[in-house]
């Protein structure tokens, strides 16, 4: 073979290897693939601009309701209350779960129950806040799958179907109601649960069905942790319940952190 005939060789394979660079999936090795999008959320951000004159429900646990506060006017719903312009109605109760399932569930509520029993407020508002995971983490409440619900809230026992019961009777009393989601924090006095979970699986189970949803959350996921929520800590009096000073760190840590849109949606104003 003559030199002119190598060099035609070589150029054709160089051609045919170019060509198959991202056969198949047509997106480079290194490259990761975007989501696929799902939908639209409006942008949100905790500002008078979005939630000036808005009514919310509130719906939570001991945290939300304020248990070791020293006074009502610390608590992270206030803060942002007053630096948003928003009213609220809370239905926070200390000791519920969000499933509904047990004995000792039942004997605090739970927040499917409360979100079933409020409805008429719930057609009233204009944003629901969602706060629960540390009752459903020490009562070791299974996480479930959320793809489906059906009968009453009383058969809601998994903390993902909680979530999709939540979201579904919200929307029905509300379609237009703007729904977020608060990642449970952690409990020092109780690093592993039952299941053998962290509350890390609570907090992933939120951003998923979050996504599945198309709902916002607000992302506290190692806010707090053994080092500054453990013995001596100045944000907690036992490794369970912020005090004031811990409602002062959540309010900061939300402004910071924002309202996040799930993985899959885009903003309308992006």
């Amino acid at each position: 073979m003559n030199l002119k005939n190598i060099g035609g060789a070589c150029l054709a394979m160089i051609l045919a290897a170019s060509l198959c660079i991202g056969c198949g999936s047509g997106v480079a090795n290194n490259e990761k693939e975007e989501p696929e999008i799902q939908g639209t959320l409006p942008q949100l951000s905790w500002s008078a601009e979005c939630f000036a004159d808005k009514l919310f429900v509130v719906y939570g646990d001991s945290i939300t309701y304020g248990a070791r506060v020293s006074d009502k006017r610390s608590l992270y719903i206030n803060r942002l209350s007053e630096k948003c312009g928003f009213r609220y109605k809370s239905f926070a109760v200390s000791g519920s779960t969000l499933a509904h399932g047990n004995d000792a569930q039942q004997k605090n509520g739970s927040g499917v129950q409360y979100v079933f029993e409020n409805a008429d407020y719930n057609r009233q508002a204009d944003y629901a806040l969602i706060f629960y995971g540390a009752n459903d983490f020490s009562h070791n409440v299974r996480l479930g799958s959320g793809e489906k619900v059906s009968g009453t809230y009383s058969s809601v026992s998994e903390y993902k179907d909680g979530m999709l019961y939540v979201y579904e009777s919200l929307k029905s009393c509300n379609k237009d109601m703007g729904i977020i989601f608060i990642t449970p924090i952690y409990r020092a006095d109780i690093p592993v649960n039952g299941l053998g979970l962290r509350m890390s699986a609570y907090d992933d189970a939120v951003r998923e069905m979050c996504g599945k949803l198309g709902c916002y959350y607000v992302d506290l996921e190692n806010l707090f942790d053994a080092d500054n929520f453990g013995e001596g800590s100045r944000y907690t009096p036992d490794k369970l319940h912020p005090n004031d000073e811990g409602h002062a760190l959540i309010y900061t840590a939300m402004l910071e952190r924002g309202i996040s849109i799930p993985e899959g949606y885009k903003s309308r104003n992006g």
